[in-house]
């Protein structure tokens, strides 16, 4: 039970942030081996942006789980404690419907592009739009659980529930 809530708690950010480290290392070995070494890497651009793409839905993700995601919170604050859940509860119900939307058009994007592949590895050119479908799926498992913390949260203040992080 441990592991699993470890699992639930950073797993998805450690993949972000491996995501991340792995992106700023091949573009640093890239700038090495085109200006010292005077022989650039093919591979390296297009794995480095399959690896942006993957990391930027992702970490959509993310901000879905730690309720991270930009707001306007000057307006919410100036309204009633019952106004601001119908107004958080209404924003998140907008995230929903696009996170289903990625989910189903992204899934779309996924099988259509199956045939076209890369310009340097020749690796299928789908593997650049199934992280916008995962995203959305997680996004969907991530919200409605964050939806609902905030909501029964007795200290709800502009949409933060206390128990969520900063």
């Amino acid at each position: 039970m441990r592991l699993l809530r470890w699992l639930y708690a950073n797993l998805l950010e450690w993949i972000v942030g491996l995501l991340l480290l792995a992106i700023v290392l091949i573009t640093l070995w890239q700038v090495f081996s085109r200006y010292i070494m005077d022989a650039p890497v093919t591979w390296s651009d297009e794995v480095a942006q399959l690896l942006l793409v993957w990391a930027t839905f992702l970490g959509a993700a993310v901000g879905i789980k730690r309720n991270s995601h930009l707001r306007i919170d000057f307006v919410a604050a100036s309204l009633p404690v019952s106004a601001q859940r119908f107004a958080v509860l209404f924003v998140n119900a907008l995230i929903l419907v696009v996170a289903v939307c990625m989910v189903v058009y992204g899934w779309d994007f996924y099988l259509k592009t199956g045939n076209d592949t890369s310009t340097s590895l020749g690796f299928s050119r789908n593997l650049f739009y199934l992280p916008i479908p995962i995203s959305g799926v997680l996004m969907v498992l991530l919200l409605i659980p964050a939806t609902i913390r905030s909501l029964r949260d007795p200290n709800f203040k502009h949409g933060l529930a206390a128990s969520d992080p900063i």
